[in-house]
């Protein structure tokens, strides 16, 4: 149980981490200042496949936090 903990530990840092980078795309894809459109629409895949791995983490979380009760 205790390894549980340190993994959904790791698994938030990690989280948060990558809502971090979102959270920068999503400032440079509304004010693309100095950014081309296709350098904007790499950005806004990059960021769709980042929101892929943020869901699967948040279901990693869950799972392990119910495996811990």
């Amino acid at each position: 149980m205790a390894m549980n903990t340190t993994l959904i530990n790791k698994l938030i840092d990690e989280k948060h981490s990558i809502q971090d980078n979102i959270l920068r795309i999503d400032t440079k894809v509304v004010n693309p200042i100095g950014i081309s459109d296709y350098q904007v629409n790499l950005l806004t895949t990059q960021r769709n496949a980042m929101m892929v791995v943020l869901n699967i983490l948040n279901l990693r979380i869950a799972d392990l936090s119910v495996e811990d009760d």
